[in-house]
C-alpha cells in the first residue's frame, strides 16, 4: 500500500518537476544570451504548465524586448485572459503596457482596477486612485478627473508616508503637464523626502553575501517589479519629474543636480522611458 502511495505522489509531482526544470533552463539560456534555445525551452516548460500565466507573461517580456511587440502584447493579452480580471492579473497587464509605451491602453485597466477597488475595497481606495491618476498622467489625457483621483487618494492616506510620497509625485507630475509648475515643485519636493529616507546606504560586501538567497527567483520582472518595487529607481523616477519642473521654471543648476543623482540611482541618463 505505501509504494501504491508514494508511487501515486512521485507520478503527481513528476510533470511539475520536469516543468520546473525546463523553465529554469530558459532562463539560464536566456541570460547567457542563447535567445533559440530560452523559447524553446520556455515552450517545454508551458506544455507541462499550460494554464500558467506566468509562462506568458516572462515570453511577453523576451519578445518585446527582442523588438517583437505585437507578439508581445497578444501574449500579456492572453495572459490576462487566463488569469481572468484579477487585481494581480490586471495590475501586471497594465504594468506591462506601461513599459510597451501603451499609456491610454493602460488607463483602461486602472478604470477596471478602481472600480474593483469601490466594489470589494481591493486595491485599496487610496491605491486604486493613486494609480488611475498616475496612468493617466502617463497617457496624458483626462488630467482634471486625474487630479480629482490623486486629491481623493491623498485625503485617505493621511498618516501613511509612503502613500503621501506616491501620491504627491502623482500630483506633482499632473500639476507639471498641466503647467502650474511651483505647486508642482511643492509636492514634488515632499515626494522627494519622503523616498530619500527610505533609501538606505548598501551593507558591506560581506553582510550582503551572507543574506542573499541560494535560490534564484524565477518570476517574470513584471511581478517581482510590482510586489517590490526597486527602492532606488522609484526615488530616480520623482528625482527626474522634479528636474522637469525645475526647468520649467529656468531653475537649471537645480534641475543639474537632481538629474546627478538619478544618474547616480539607475546607472544611465534619464529619459521618457523613467516613470
Amino acid at each position: 500500500m505505501l509504494l501504491v502511495v508514494v508511487g501515486g505522489c512521485l507520478i503527481s509531482q513528476t510533470p511539475r518537476e520536469i516543468g520546473r526544470w525546463e523553465l529554469a533552463a530558459a532562463l539560464n539560456a536566456r541570460d547567457a544570451g542563447r535567445k533559440e534555445e530560452a523559447y524553446a525551452r520556455l515552450a517545454r516548460a508551458q506544455r507541462w504548465f499550460s494554464s500558467s500565466p506566468m509562462l506568458l507573461l516572462q515570453r511577453a517580456e523576451w519578445r518585446l524586448a527582442d523588438g517583437d511587440r505585437p507578439a508581445a502584447l497578444e501574449d500579456v493579452q492572453r495572459m490576462v485572459d487566463l488569469s481572468g480580471d484579477t487585481v494581480k492579473g490586471l495590475m501586471l497587464h497594465s504594468q506591462f503596457l506601461q513599459d510597451a509605451g501603451q499609456f491610454s491602453d493602460a488607463v483602461k485597466d486602472w478604470k477596471k482596477l478602481n472600480q474593483m477597488s469601490e466594489r470589494s475595497g481591493s486595491p485599496e481606495r487610496a491605491q486604486a486612485l493613486n494609480g488611475l491618476a498616475y496612468a493617466q498622467a502617463l497617457a496624458e489625457i483626462e488630467l482634471d478627473d486625474a487630479l480629482d483621483h490623486v486629491n481623493e487618494s491623498l485625503e485617505l492616506s493621511q498618516g501613511r508616508p509612503s502613500l503621501i510620497a506616491a501620491a504627491s509625485d502623482t500630483r506633482g507630475y499632473l500639476l507639471y503637464l498641466t503647467e502650474r509648475y511651483e505647486a508642482a515643485l511643492a509636492d514634488m519636493n515632499a515626494a522627494v523626502r519622503g523616498y530619500e529616507s527610505e533609501i538606505r546606504p548598501p551593507l558591506p560586501l560581506e553582510q550582503r553575501a551572507a543574506g542573499l538567497s541560494t535560490i534564484p527567483d524565477s518570476r517574470p520582472k513584471t511581478d517581482r517589479e510590482l510586489e517590490s518595487p526597486d527602492p532606488a529607481r522609484v526615488l530616480a523616477v520623482v528625482r527626474y519629474h522634479r528636474a522637469l519642473a525645475f526647468k520649467a521654471l529656468g531653475r537649471n543648476k537645480e534641475a543639474e543636480q537632481d538629474l546627478a543623482r538619478v544618474r547616480q540611482l539607475i546607472g544611465r541618463e534619464p529619459d521618457q522611458t523613467l516613470f
